[in-house]
């Protein structure tokens, strides 16, 4: 079986989203990992955490490009956010 990162920051998120305090086994339980694996991908929370802040800001990034807000109005390029 392969690591999917992306599939773990995901469920990651969607954990961390509902329980702030889930601990990095709780999060691997929660990406049907090991916690060895976890931290073999990611050092520790602080690690998990940035990753995620990565993650956030590539698709936040990639929503703006895809939005096109120097086209049309400003209220059209906001509905398309």
């Amino acid at each position: 079986m392969t690591l999917d990162r992306e599939q773990v920051l995901r469920s990651a998120a969607s954990l961390l989203s509902r329980r702030a305090t889930a601990t990095m086994d709780d999060v691997a339980r929660a990406a049907g990992i090991g916690r060895a694996t976890l931290h073999r991908h990611f050092a520790g929370r602080d690690a998990l955490v940035k990753a995620l802040e990565n993650l956030g800001i590539q698709e936040f990034e990639a929503a703006l490009d895809a939005a096109g807000l120097d086209e049309g109005s400003a209220e059209e390029g906001l509905r398309r956010l």
